[in-house]
């Protein structure tokens, strides 16, 4: 009786301890899956891999040809041609505007900067430089420096609270007289089927969770107009269609969500939605078979400014002291 007693003590023990081992590697994986899944979120703007950078370069093109094949809305031809011109393009990505750009304009020089540097380091134009810097820390030129400075597709990349500092420090480093343009894509899609709204919902409800403003196309005008120094805002939009009853741009943008949805999002959203990945790719094979009966859109924005010389004292410091960074460096630093 003894031994028997002694025997199943024993495997009591085991089994606590088995119990109790995988226990540990249950929270230790469920940790290691939060984790995983905290880090993907805090990399969602950053460019996946060579598929989503593909995807950008080929976003661009066709956001060009949407918009009749002009690469911007603000009045700069002349002062692009003239040569005595210098250009910036904060949150640039791969650089795809700018190496087109600085082609078709060789006596203009061209600035890109981007958190991550996935743009050519080597193969580009001899009149365009890129540097790797974080807007949000301020922008490494001097006050009064580019005579057009445009932001593109930022709506991922900048936290709610960030959208006004970020503005005011391209204003700072636009010359007087210089315009400053916004591009932006409305996140609200227009006559979509039932499958498609319910995952631009969650889109929106994830972005919301990530301290991301989903409605920043309501409210570009409004920062552009708090800020005293622009003048001559001006907004304007195209309809981007999605599917084949849009056409061949509609077949383009078709494959470039496709892209978005299954490469860039495709180990993010299900977990935030609370579904398998299989589901969740399920769920956008019934929204891409609505693209066959919905003439579904979405709206592609343009804002633009000119800024303008500021006299009113008050203005001026109230624009310095909102935690904007002084440009630094000259134009030899700005050439390394």
């Amino acid at each position: 009786m003894g031994n028997n007693h002694s025997s199943s003590s024993r495997v009591n023990r085991h089994n606590n301890g088995t119990m109790r081992l995988k226990n540990k590697k249950s929270k230790q994986q469920l940790m290691e899956r939060e984790e995983h899944k905290e880090s993907a979120k805090s990399r969602f703007h950053l460019p996946k891999n060579d598929q989503d950078i593909d995807r950008m370069q080929l976003q661009h093109f066709l956001f060009k040809h949407i918009w009749n094949d002009e690469n911007y809305s603000s009045p700069i031809e002349q002062i692009l041609k003239s040569g005595d011109c210098k250009v910036l393009d904060a949150g640039c990505g791969p650089g795809a505007w700018l190496l087109e750009m600085s082609t078709q304009h060789p006596l203009t020089r061209f600035f890109g900067v981007d958190i991550a540097a996935v743009f050519p380091s080597e193969i580009k134009p001899t009149n365009l430089n890129f540097h790797q810097c974080d807007i949000n820390r301020g922008l490494p030129f001097k006050d009064n420096y580019f005579d057009f400075v445009r932001m593109s597709l930022m709506a991922t990349s900048l936290k709610t609270d960030q959208w006004v500092n970020v503005i005011r420090e391209l204003v700072r480093v636009l010359k007087p007289g210089g315009h400053l343009e916004l591009i932006e894509r409305e996140l609200q899609v227009y006559n979509a089927g039932p499958h498609f709204t319910f995952m631009i919902k969650n889109i929106m409800s994830f972005k919301n969770s990530n301290d991301l403003n989903v409605y920043i196309t309501n409210q570009i005008p409004l920062i552009f107009s708090s800020i005293p120094s622009l003048t001559g805002i001006q907004t304007d939009f195209r309809m981007v269609p999605i599917g084949p009853l849009g056409g061949q741009s509609g077949l383009i943008y078709g494959d470039l969500l496709d892209m978005y949805f299954t490469n860039k999002l495709g180990d993010i959203l299900p977990k935030f939605m609370n579904i398998t990945e299989r589901e969740y790719l399920n769920l956008w094979d019934r929204c891409q078979s609505e693209f066959n009966i919905y003439a579904t859109t979405v709206k592609l924005f343009r804002f633009w400014a000119q800024k303008v010389v500021v006299n009113n004292d008050d203005d001026e410091e109230d624009y310095n002291d909102n935690n904007i960074e002084e440009g630094v460096g000259n134009d030899d630093q700005l050439e390394n």
